[in-house]
């Protein structure tokens, strides 16, 4: 396969109990949708740096719900279990790739092929943003500001009054490009 930790040229470490571990750089050639039954939950098709042959990948995904499924060209890192099953660790950027700003603490999760993402902020904020530049802010106080507060959900606010300046009526006029259910 070309992985085999007792005879491939990939990069080869012994972990602490003595066993020889395998991982390499590879390119991803075919991600196909998952389909129920399939036998691993995501996988991939890859080829590894050092062949042209591609392998079925397992994707490994840093937590029960998420989904990561890499785009077809991608550089990612391939590591092989005991049993020589291939699977991908991560995703690498390269040299075309323009890497997003983030500060110490923050946490980005970003669309692979767009430039879509989510931010997690240290005071709290949960920061979303679109592909267009559109963005969410859910803010620590509980409020949420919408593109940085140009647009809001309700564009004005009408009363009308009795004689006695009692309120009798409210209309609320909302922006035709926020849903309110």
């Amino acid at each position: 396969m070309g992985l085999n930790p007792n005879s491939d040229t990939g990069s080869q470490t012994r972990n602490q109990s003595g066993k020889v571990t395998s991982i390499t750089t590879a390119t991803v050639t075919s991600a196909p949708p998952h389909s129920t039954g399939d036998d691993v939950p995501h996988a991939i098709e890859a080829s590894p740096d050092f062949t042209d042959q591609s392998y079925p990948v397992e994707v490994m995904v840093p937590q029960k719900g998420d989904v990561t499924i890499p785009d077809e060209g991608d550089d990612i890192l391939v590591g092989a279990r005991p049993d020589e099953r291939l699977v991908m660790l991560g995703s690498r950027y390269t040299l075309e790739d323009s890497i997003p700003e983030y500060k110490p603490g923050e946490r980005r999760i970003g669309h692979p092929i767009t430039d879509s993402h989510i931010e997690l902020q240290t005071d709290g904020t949960v920061h979303i943003e679109n592909d267009t530049g559109t963005t969410v802010e859910l803010q620590p106080d509980g409020s949420v500001v919408i593109d940085g507060g140009t647009n809001t959900p309700i564009t004005d606010i009408q009363t009308q009054t009795d004689a006695e300046g009692h309120v009798t009526d409210v209309s609320v006029t909302r922006s035709s490009s926020v849903y309110l259910p």
